[in-house]
Formats: structure tokens, sequence, C-alpha cells
């Protein structure tokens, strides 16, 4: 607080908790590696066109994309978490109906972490608002289509997604 009024930008209750990640969870990679192998940008140009990310990115929205670029970055180690990543892709690759479903909605969701740090510090807009709505508002559907695929892994995932009925009301 700020005298006797509210400052947003000192408040910082959406902050999930941080998580320690072991060494052994991640692969350690070398700058020098990091850039050979170029996984997020070129050598010559330092553009992402051409680099590895450039060719697997295919995700309809903007944290998935960021979330990519922090797993392209930061390859897993433990085997049992790589199989269950492989295991969600691939009922993705089996269920091409549930798959198309999911990438119409997504295409409804606009950029949530922006939205929620321009929330959270009090810059957003009655616009900001109305996409934050829209895009909460076709969680509940994606919800639905993983539950309902037939397939053991969304089905695990769709358990993960919660769903903010009472703030798409409000709004």
């Amino acid at each position: 607080l700020q005298g006797t009024q509210y400052d947003p930008k000192l408040n910082l209750e959406y902050l999930k908790k941080a998580n320690v990640i072991s060494k052994n969870e991640l692969l350690q990679i070398d700058g020098y590696s990091r850039n050979n192998l170029e996984l997020t940008r070129t050598l010559r140009s330092e553009d992402r066109y051409g680099s590895l990310l450039w060719i697997l990115d295919k995700c309809k929205t903007a944290a998935g994309s960021r979330m990519l670029k922090r797993w392209i970055s930061n390859p897993l180690c433990n085997a049992k978490a790589i199989e269950d990543r492989l295991k969600v892709v691939d009922s993705f690759v089996n269920n091409f109906i549930c798959r198309k479903e999911v990438i119409e909605e997504l295409k409804e969701v606009y950029d949530l972490e922006r939205l929620v740090a321009r929330i959270s510090y009090g810059n957003a807009n009655a616009r900001d608002l109305i996409q934050l709505k829209r895009s909460l508002s076709v969680v509940p559907t994606i919800k639905n289509l993983l539950k309902d695929s037939g397939e053991m892994d969304l089905f695990v995932l769709s358990d993960k997604i919660k769903p903010l009925p009472e703030i798409v009301e409000l709004i």
C-alpha cells in the first residue's frame, strides 16, 4: 500500500510459488553448445528463422510458443517425464478430431500471460478485459474436449485445467 491508496504494482498475489528444479531434471547445456545447436536462433543471423524452434513451433497461442521455447532451451533428463510428455503428444497425434477441435478453440485464446501481467500492473483497458473474458470462456470447452477424447493421457491433462466461470461472469 502506498499511503492510503492501493498500488497494484506492489501487489504480488498473482505470482505463483517458485518451483525448485533439480539439476538432474533438466539437461545442462553450456552457451557455446546452445548456440551451435541453433535451438532458438541461428548462428549467422541470430534470427529465429532456420532454428529448431522455427521448425517445431506450430503453436496456436503466444503462451504455447513461449512454453515450447523453454522446453527446447531446457530439455528434460528424467525418462518418465519425457515419456509422459510424449504420451500426451502421441494422444493428440492419434486423435486428430480432438486435436482439430482444440486448435479451433485455441484460436479464441489471447495471450493470457500478458493480459494477466497488464491487469496486475493496473495497465489493462476495457479491450484487455474483453480479451480475457473471451479467452477464459473457451476453457470449459477445451477441458470437455480433452475429457471426452477417449484418450487417457488427454483425460489426465483435462484435470489440470481449471475453468474460472466466476471471473468470466464478473467481467
